[in-house]
């Protein structure tokens, strides 16, 4: 602030790099608060991609539990689906065990006739 010594020192406001958002914006004795934008990590993915105003809002992946498999991939934008694993009936077997990202296979039990 002046005094009746000195004078008023004005500045100009800073300019946010590319990689940055404006956190607080400027009054007539602050500057404006730059801050980078936030990164998603291998294990999250992008719900908002970020402004000049706000910040990119990163959520973790989902995790698949044991009764499910992976049926879509997660990318930088979207998450992962899973979807529950097929149980073979009473009549059928696992012909082919699941993955991570497929299911099982249950196939028919032979039907063995006299002969």
């Amino acid at each position: 602030p002046p005094t009746p010594t000195t004078n008023r020192l004005c500045s100009l406001w800073t300019s946010c790099r590319s990689d940055e958002y404006i956190a607080a914006t400027p009054t007539a004795t602050s500057d404006i608060a730059c801050v980078q934008w936030a990164m998603c990590v291998a294990t999250q993915f992008q719900t908002a991609a970020p402004t000049r105003t706000s910040n990119r809002i990163c959520v973790n992946t989902t995790a698949c539990d044991s009764s499910q498999y992976q049926s879509r991939a997660s990318t930088a934008t979207t998450d992962r689906s899973c979807t529950l694993r097929t149980v073979c009936n009473v009549s059928q077997y696992q012909s082919t065990a699941g993955t991570l990202t497929t299911d099982r296979a249950c196939s028919a039990y032979t039907v063995c006739t006299p002969q």
